[in-house]
């Protein structure tokens, strides 16, 4: 199924390879297959086209927050924060990350805005 996707994808990328959202679905599909090298080429190419994206900023997050890189995970998430205040599964995640981390009052910042 992943690779059925992959070949779709790269069929619409011939068609529209400026297009940030097919780059962003391109880089989740990646994302959920742990291929995380190439899913940063895609989610790169999508913050490149659409730099107010708070999805992109969030999928940066979670590669690294996936490639055990919790710190480097932290701005990403409060910029996707920044741009989306409604957000809410972007500070939860926040959160989370800042408690992995020992940083307990802040987390609980993160919580209580």
């Amino acid at each position: 199924m992943e690779v059925k996707a992959l070949n779709t994808y790269a069929l619409a990328l011939k068609k529209r390879p400026e297009d940030p959202l097919l780059h962003q679905l391109i880089g989740e599909l990646y994302f959920s297959m742990n291929r995380f090298d190439e899913a940063l080429i895609h989610i790169e190419k999508a913050q490149e086209l659409l730099p107010s994206s708070y999805e992109v900023y969030t999928q940066f997050a979670y590669i690294d927050s996936r490639s055990n890189r919790v710190e480097e995970s932290l701005p990403y998430f409060s910029k996707a924060i920044e741009l989306s205040t409604y957000y809410i599964q972007a500070q939860i995640d926040y959160a989370s990350s800042l408690a992995h981390l020992g940083r307990f009052d802040e987390a609980e910042a993160v919580c209580l805005q």
